[in-house]
Order: structure tokens, then sequence, then C-alpha cells
């Protein structure tokens, strides 16, 4: 899991605010961008639930790569939509997003994470000796940063999982998953698939080409890093693919997914269509 500063795009006009507007929207639209306020997801939970449901989470990190309290109750109300049998996250980081699935999911549920092999990594003893500055300004610098930043801290929100048999981590260049998907069995099988690693145009395109293979009938894609002004490539790659599909971006958030199916989707909150 890696994210950038903070940078969110403008609140839209335009946001969806109602369940029952955004169902009429992804019946009537095949592709193309849409807008929802997060209160939406929020009112999913609550049609399907007579109780609100728990999530759990750790403290985030202080330091920059964490996602907001915001958009990780929003990852664990698409858990609670989807109930995936398998999760699958492309950049581990130090773990938050990962810990966050093994927390909010069922106790069969497998949580595999992708990051880089230790080869493909800084030196751990590197020195961290960064412009500022540019760490919050210039993308490619950013992902330096964030990657030696990640191998001198380590997977530290994963160290009390470390014997939970629903986690495997990974150590692939995501670039060359794909010669690897067939032995790994990975074709259609992931319920949710969260994108969260490298930022450049190439490697954004390859994660999201890679996540189509391995998504499931019933499963949901979803970007981070949607909207951000400083990783504009995934903004890119997002819009680019939403010429072939909706995506549903969340305002205030980095956020972006897209459901395999819309009709299974909606089939399941239990609603006429």
């Amino acid at each position: 899991m890696t994210a950038s500063k903070h940078q969110f795009p403008q609140p839209s006009s335009e946001a969806i605010e109602t369940l029952p507007e955004f169902i009429r929207i992804l019946l009537s639209q095949d592709s193309g961008m849409v807008t929802i306020k997060p209160r939406v997801l929020f009112q999913i939970i609550e049609e399907s639930n007579s109780t609100p449901p728990l999530y759990s989470t750790a403290i985030p990190s202080s330091k920059i790569g964490s996602i907001t309290t915001l958009e990780a109750s929003l990852l664990c109300s698409l858990l609670m939509i989807c109930k995936p049998s398998k999760i699958f996250e492309f950049g581990t980081f130090l773990g938050y997003t990962t810990s966050l699935f093994l927390l909010n999911s069922s106790p069969n549920t497998k949580v595999v994470s992708l990051d880089l092999p230790e080869e493909k990594k800084p030196a751990k003893d590197e020195a961290l000796d960064f412009d500022w500055e540019k760490v919050q300004t210039n993308d490619d610098y950013n992902d330096r940063y964030l990657s030696h930043f990640a191998q001198r801290m380590g997977e530290i929100y994963l160290k009390r999982f470390s014997s939970d048999s629903r986690l495997e981590l990974i150590k692939i260049d995501s670039r060359f998953l794909v010669d690897h998907l067939e032995e790994l069995n990975y074709r259609g099988k992931f319920d949710y698939i969260f994108i969260d690693g490298g930022h450049s145009f190439e490697i954004a395109s390859i994660d999201t080409h890679n996540a189509m293979i391995m998504l499931s009938e019933r499963g949901v894609l979803i970007w981070h890093d949607y909207g951000s002004q400083l990783h504009t490539n995934v903004t890119d790659v997002v819009e680019m693919f939403a010429r072939d599909g909706v995506i549903v971006r969340i305002q205030s958030t980095m956020l972006a997914f897209y459901f395999a199916d819309k009709q299974r989707f909606l089939h399941s909150l239990n609603m006429h269509i």
C-alpha cells in the first residue's frame, strides 16, 4: 500500500448522493466515470444490516504513505458488500491495508499481497537523504522515497499476522506477474483486488491489465491514487479503462472502483432491477 501526499480532486457538483440514483446511473450507463459521495456506500451497508456493523483497523502511520480513515472505512464497506473469498493487493508497502483486509474479512478469506522482491528494493542501510519538497511534488522521486522508506521500516503492520494461514506475501515485480498467472492459478480467482503499487503509467497499466485477468465474475477492482495531483498517471490509466466500463470514483477520496458484473452487484443488494 503506497500513497502520496493527500491532494484530493475538487468535489464535483454532480456527485451522486443517494443509493437509488446510483442504481439508476449504473443501469443506464455502460462506460465512463461516475462520482458518488461516500454516503452511498454507507447506505448500501445500512440497507443490508439492521444493526450497524463494526470494522477494525490499526492506527495508521503518521508518515507519508498512509490511506485516510475515510478511505479505510470505504474499503471495509466494499469488503462487506462483496464478501470476498480471495483478495489480492498490488503493493504491500508497510502492510496497513493488508492488515485491514485480514481484520475485516471472514476467517476463510485468503489475502495475497504482492511487493517487489528484495533484489529490486534499495539497500536497507542506504541513506534516506531526500529533498522533502521533491518528495511531495515529483512523481518518480516520491516513488523512490516510498521504496526506501518501506525497505527501512519493513511490513510492520503484518507482524501480528506472521502465523496467519490466510496471508500470503509474494515477491514479484508486478510487470512480470503475467508470466506467472497460469502457474499460480490466478486467472479469474479473486473477488476483491486493490491496486496501490507503482505509480508510473507503465506499472499502473500493467497492474490494471493483470487485475482484469485475475478478477472473478463477481469481483470488484479498486484503485488508489485516482485524482492525485502527484500520481497523475494512475488517473490517466483509470480514465482510459473507463472507455470500456463504468468506473465509480468516491468523492473526497483517491479511491475508484469497478464491478466486473453490474447486474450481479445490483442483485447482491437484494433489489429488483
